[in-house]
């Protein structure tokens, strides 16, 4: 993940990387165990969400940067678009979990983070996958 975040074109790039390595690790595990942690972590905290948390400050950096650069036309506080962003990633892989593992988790999740950020056409992700 460092040599995608370091090697990045630009900082929406960056934020790719940064956020595939979270899907990629709940892909990993697979809908039944990531759902059991997303379990655990509502009855008793074992650290998710402060891990998740962890890293708002440099997604706000980030995000501030690609507006800046004209990669996220979303012009709300960055701050506020990291936690819808959150917000969009734990609903995305709790929907992922119940129906099974029933969808592309990498796909919904970057289209609806790329809707959310108002990404041009140009850049996103999710049209360079079709």
């Amino acid at each position: 993940m460092f040599a995608e975040f370091i090697n990045a074109k630009n900082d929406l790039e960056r934020i790719w990387a940064l956020y595939d390595r979270y899907l990629s690790l709940a892909m990993e595990f697979g809908p039944e165990l990531t759902g059991t942690l997303l379990s655990l972590e509502l009855q008793k905290p074992v650290g998710l969400f402060k891990l998740f948390n962890s890293f708002n400050e440099w997604f706000a950096k980030l995000i501030t940067n690609c507006q800046r650069q004209g990669l996220i036309r979303n012009k709300n506080r960055a701050e506020d678009i990291v936690t819808l962003g959150i917000r969009i990633a734990v609903g995305a892989t709790y929907e992922w979990c119940l129906t099974g593992g029933s969808f592309d988790l990498r796909a919904v999740a970057i289209s609806e983070h790329e809707s959310l950020y108002d990404v041009p056409q140009e850049f996103r992700q999710s049209a360079a996958r079709q």
